[in-house]
């Protein structure tokens, strides 16, 4: 592996003791689970006094992707100073990066979009599905959509992009060959978002995701990363606000 592209050892040794192993790599996983268990408490808490679902829901998700970002952000500030830095450094300008990024993010998109189509017609099952994911998706209230919108386009491509690549996958970097690490962080990545568990193909696509942001952030750095998630759900977050989810009545299922 090019330390030119994806430079972990490059940098002059820190001045006080490093972090171990553990945390490099089960730290970003409890990070997760820690923002899941929150988001949690904060739906359950909403729920005892008597707010609705879909506020309740709004909320928690809003909490949980702030989350992730927040603790991502505590765990950096205890690596030492030039990893730190490592993590956010550009390997191309900012402006080929922030193009490219968008360039993949709807790339991304379109990929998805295909493997879902092509789940679709190994397992008809999948159509009803997705019919009512993308229904259950989109929230009433226009606040509900700003909040969600807040959390896909800046809290979760900042923080997951901290969390999975600038710390799981550098740990992960550590103790292994490359191409192993982005397989094994894009699978965890993939499995973190729990609302695609039901509907393999889209598991499919966004492990597939978190495997390319791997390789995105070895070559062109933080910047591209963020930019490429971002552009991703930004284009979820268009049709929401546009409310064009899927008329169930027009659907036929097979």
């Amino acid at each position: 592996m090019s330390t030119a592209q994806f430079p972990v050892e490059s940098a002059p040794p820190p001045a006080h003791t490093d972090v171990g192993p553990p945390f490099r790599i089960l730290g970003p996983v409890l990070i997760v689970l820690a923002s899941f268990m929150l988001s949690l408490l904060v739906f359950g808490l909403l729920k005892a006094f008597s707010v609705s679902d879909d506020s309740a829901g709004a909320v928690a998700s809003f909490t949980g992707s702030a989350a992730i970002l927040g603790f991502g952000l505590l765990a950096r500030r205890r690596l030492p100073a030039h990893e730190r830095r490592l993590i956010t450094s550009p390997r191309w300008s900012l402006p080929a990066a922030l193009g490219v990024g968008v360039g993949l993010g709807i790339a991304a998109r379109i990929a998805i979009g295909v493997v879902v189509s092509v789940g679709q017609s190994v397992d008809p099952g999948i159509c009803r599905k997705l019919i009512e994911l993308e229904n259950d998706s989109v929230p009433p209230a226009l606040w509900h959509k700003l909040l969600l919108a807040i959390a896909l386009v800046v809290l979760a491509p900042l923080g997951e992009e901290l969390v999975f690549r600038g710390l799981f996958l550098r740990g992960l970097v550590r103790r292994m060959r490359f191409p192993i690490a982005a397989v094994i962080s894009g699978v965890v990545f993939g499995f973190a978002h729990l609302e695609y568990w039901t509907l393999w193909p889209l598991l499919v696509g966004i492990c597939g995701f978190g495997v390319a942001a791997a390789f995105v952030y070895r070559t062109m750095g933080f910047a591209a990363n963020v930019t490429m998630h971002a552009v991703f759900n930004g284009i979820a977050v268009v049709f929401i606000f546009g409310d064009f989810g899927i008329d169930q009545g027009s659907v036929t299922c097979t």
